[in-house]
């Protein structure tokens, strides 16, 4: 108990701590870490009753026209409960003209899968990753459009479902 209160006290301090840099008018650095009541990925529950910290670090430029940004990041989730997941993002964005963005991002669980070990950073193996790769198309509005439309899909990895050469689609394991 005396342990879970002190790693509480010390993620607390980090997350009350957020920096951003600007080293120039064209680039940004941010870092920081939120703590949230759960974890809660898509509407899905994640973490149980526990709490979570979500550390994330940024860092974005664009041109001196602010035609073309491009953005890169890394962002976590981290819960206190033992049955909970874990979850580790890296992202990229490219946006043009501040109205149409690009991203693709890569979702890591590092969960246990069949063979009752931790799961490895760097398998890429699409029967076997706990890696989950999705594409981002959306259109931000303009003052005359207040619309933001977007279209996500992932497209490689651990999926919740993998369509079989007939057509049909057939359950595969999920590292959550």
């Amino acid at each position: 108990m005396y342990k879970t209160r002190k790693n509480v006290f010390a993620l607390t301090l980090v997350a009350l701590f957020s920096v951003t840099l600007q080293a120039q008018e064209e680039s940004l650095l941010q870092i920081g870490a939120d703590i949230m009541s759960r974890y809660i990925w898509r509407g899905v529950d994640l973490g149980g009753n526990s709490p979570s910290v979500q550390p994330y670090i940024n860092y974005s430029f664009s041109t001196a026209d602010s035609k073309h940004a491009l953005k890169f990041g890394a962002w976590g989730a981290y819960t206190f409960s033992q049955t909970s997941n874990q979850e580790v993002d890296i992202f990229a964005t490219y946006t043009f003209n501040e109205m149409v963005s690009l991203t693709v991002t890569d979702y890591f669980f590092p969960g246990l899968y069949n063979t009752k070990e931790r799961s490895r950073y760097f398998n890429y193996d699409a029967d076997s990753t706990c890696h989950l790769l999705e594409g981002i198309v959306s259109f931000n509005g303009t003052e005359k459009i207040p619309v933001t439309l977007l279209f996500a899909m992932n497209f490689y990895g651990n999926d919740a479902r993998k369509m079989k050469e007939d057509g049909s689609q057939d359950s595969i394991f999920i590292c959550l």
